[in-house]
């Protein structure tokens, strides 16, 4: 039974947050809570709970806790875990009111939290908080064999979703860390496919999920490619559910008793200026000439009258060298042309009219490092037009990548959000969503998917509506909210 069942701690923790310390007290597990449930608050308090080893009679060792998290979130996590671990809320739930805390730095500027219990004398040292990140795991980092060599009481994997590749020198170097308690912490447990799962429940419960193939071959209709085999589509999802049931507590906004403001998505559809139009139509046409085994050496108005044959009866390769670099030139073009040449692209025009309109502020995300660069130059040019609201403000808009901006961030102070083009990745979208769709939203939000017309936009747009659709499913059986009726 969880220690934190105080009047207290029930008045400041949510229920959920309660059940999930209880959760994570008894047992090695993940926590795949939606963003914005409070995920490493849980971890804290739970981490808070374990009681140091006997030391042969002797003082007991502190609690050493290491937390691995992406290395772009890790100065912040290091400053809010500092906070929570000292802060008032810790005090009141029965630490002693002079327990303070002394930042330090290991190896390669790792920072230690060290908790001390009374004046600070080295004797009093009661808990360490060690704060790395995923490359510090891998075998080119000079930390990860310090890393390996303790055994930890407890080892927080943030964002443990970063380690579903079991391949990767991360999740292998995550898997050799030594601990009483392993818990993995993510909003999103199957990033793209059921498979991916696998990877954070052996680390947890090896003895139960001892084998990747025997995993893909019972839970999902294996897929044999010429890249070898995958598993996309889930099956028995009911044996699913029971086995995870002990290792992995999944839910929603909704279970949490948490209700939030609706969200509307709006399609955009964009038509390119003719200069853009042409260059994306060259490109698409080059792009088939180099990955037709078919076509002819033809030159000049030849060869466009041969590609837009090959257009118009929808002859594709099976087999594309370097398709997605193809793929990703013209996505480029769609989204910003500035990539290749200087010329404006549809997505600037409905840019200016969004705010000349009375748009935002609002959070805008894109693939590409370029495209930010062109949407801060549109949103600056706005200040000095005729026609822009009186309480304009270009620097109340947040810009970024989908890397940058999808994970660590709490941006519910807007409630808009534009998505400059599509992202491939199912995980990347959902975390972007969850910027502003989460606790503490008060408004109703709007989320703008900039499509230009006639472009791979569509494609990607599809496909990923399709992922979402298909790993809800498996979610909703994870959550326990399906069963066999």
């Amino acid at each position: 039974m969880s220690t934190l069942h105080t009047d207290f701690a029930i008045k400041k923790l949510w229920p959920s947050q309660v059940s999930g310390i209880a959760f994570l007290e008894s047992r090695s597990a993940i926590l795949g809570d939606e963003v914005g449930l409070g995920k490493t608050l849980q971890a804290i308090r739970a981490a808070q709970q374990i009681q140091p080893v006997e030391n042969n009679g002797a003082a007991p060792h502190p609690v050493a806790i290491l937390v691995i998290c992406p290395l772009n979130l890790r100065a912040n996590l290091k400053n809010w875990w500092a906070q929570e671990i000292t802060g008032e809320e810790m005090t009141q739930l029965g630490a002693p009111s002079d327990r303070h805390v002394v930042t330090t730095e290991l190896v390669k500027n790792t920072p230690i939290i060290k908790v001390y219990d009374g004046p600070g004398y080295e004797e009093n040292l009661i808990r360490v908080w060690v704060i790395g990140h995923y490359e510090q795991l891998t075998k080119r980092h000079s930390v990860h064999k310090l890393l390996r060599e303790r055994k930890w009481d407890a080892v927080i994997a943030d964002e443990v979703h970063k380690a579903k590749n079991a391949k990767a020198q991360r999740t292998q170097g995550l898997w050799a860390l030594k601990a009483r308690f392993k818990w993995g912490l993510t909003g999103t447990p199957v990033a793209e496919f059921p498979p991916d799962l696998w990877a954070l429940l052996h680390r947890v419960a090896p003895d139960e999920f001892p084998s990747y193939w025997s995993f893909v071959h019972r839970f999902t209709y294996p897929d044999y490619g010429r890249f070898g085999t995958r598993g996309r589509k889930a099956k028995d999802l009911e044996g699913l559910q029971r086995r995870t049931r002990p290792h992995l507590l999944v839910r929603r906004r909704e279970d949490a008793g948490i209700e939030l403001p609706p969200l509307v998505m709006k399609v955009e559809q964009i038509e390119m200026p003719e200069e853009q139009q042409k260059f994306y139509e060259h490109a698409e046409i080059t792009a088939i000439l180099e990955t037709t085994d078919s076509a002819p050496n033809l030159t000049g108005p030849q060869m466009f009258n041969f590609a837009a044959q090959e257009l118009s009866s929808k002859v594709a390769p099976i087999v594309i060298s370097n398709a997605m670099a193809r793929f990703t030139r013209l996505h480029q073009i769609a989204s910003e042309p500035k990539h290749f040449k200087e010329i404006t692209g549809g997505k600037e025009e409905w840019l200016k009219e969004f705010v000349l309109n009375g748009g935002g502020p609002a959070v805008v995300m894109t693939r590409y490092v370029r495209a930010t660069l062109t949407i801060r130059e549109v949103l600056d040019d706005l200040k000095s037009h005729p026609d822009v609201p009186p309480n304009y403000d270009p620097d109340e808009w947040v810009v970024g990548t989908y890397t940058a901006l999808s994970e660590g961030h709490n941006l519910q102070r807007f409630n808009q959000l534009v998505a400059w083009d599509s992202t491939w990745a199912r995980l990347s979208w959902e975390q972007a969503l969850g910027r502003i769709r989460r606790p503490g939203q008060l408004r109703n939000m709007t989320v703008y998917r900039l499509i230009a017309k006639g472009t791979v936009d569509n494609q990607v747009r599809r496909a990923i509506d399709r992922k979402m659709s298909e790993v809800e499913m498996v979610i909703d059986w994870l959550r326990g909210k399906r069963d066999a009726n």
